[in-house]
C-alpha cells in the first residue's frame, strides 16, 4: 500500500515535507486530490456522514449526491449510528477512476478538534488498508486542518506519529510471518 498526502494548501504540504522526510516512501503532493487519486481517497468527514463542507463537499460535487447517501446508509447500519473518531469505513464511490472512499472522521460534529484527532483518523485509515488487499494507493488530504482548526504543523506531526506506528506494527507483523 502506498500513501499519498495531497493538499492544495502550501502550508500543509510544507509541514508534511518536514515531518515525513524520514518516510521517503510516502508521496507528498501539492495539488488537487481528485487529480492524484487512482484507487482510494480519504474523507475526514464528521461521524454522522454529512458531506456538506470542506473537502467532503468537493467529493460530493465530483461523485454526486449518491456518495453521501452511501455514507449515511453505512452510518445508519452501525449500532451506534455514527462512525467514531478513530474508526474508518470503506465506501464504493461508483467511479471507475477512484473506486473507493475511506471515511475516517476527524470530528463528531463540525467543530474545532484537538490535534490528536488527525493521528487517530490516519491510524484508522491505515488499519482499514491492512484489511483490504485490493487497495494499493491511498490519497489523503490534510486532516483536521480546515473546520477542525488544527495547525498544519500539529496535524502533520500527529499524522507522522500514526504512520510511524503503523509502519512499525507492519514490520513486526512481517517478522512474525517470517518466523512461522
Amino acid at each position: 500500500m502506498k500513501l499519498h498526502l495531497v493538499d492544495l494548501n502550501p502550508a500543509i504540504v510544507e509541514a508534511w515535507k518536514s515531518f515525513f522526510t524520514v518516510h521517503p516512501e510516502v508521496d507528498v503532493v501539492s495539488g488537487s486530490i481528485l487529480d492524484s487519486a487512482t484507487d482510494a481517497i480519504v474523507s475526514p468527514a464528521n461521524s454522522h456522514g454529512f458531506m456538506d463542507g470542506g473537502i467532503d463537499l468537493v467529493y460530493l460535487r465530483h461523485f454526486g449526491r449518491q456518495l453521501e447517501d452511501r455514507v449515511r446508509d453505512l452510518v445508519f447500519r452501525r449500532p451506534e449510528q455514527m462512525i467514531p473518531v478513530g474508526s474508518a469505513e470503506l465506501v464504493d464511490t461508483g467511479s471507475a477512476q477512484i473506486p473507493f472512499l475511506i471515511v475516517a472522521p476527524t470530528m463528531e460534529m463540525p467543530e474545532p478538534v484537538p490535534p490528536l484527532h488527525a493521528r487517530r483518523a490516519l491510524a484508522a485509515v491505515l488499519r482499514l488498508a491492512d484489511r483490504h488487499d485490493h487497495i494499493s494507493d491511498i490519497c489523503c488530504p490534510g486532516l483536521c486542518t480546515g473546520v477542525g482548526r488544527v495547525s498544519p504543523e500539529d496535524a502533520a506531526r500527529e499524522m507522522e506519529i500514526a504512520y510511524r506506528g503503523w509502519k512499525e506494527s507492519d514490520t513486526n507483523k512481517s517478522r512474525t510471518r517470517l518466523l512461522q
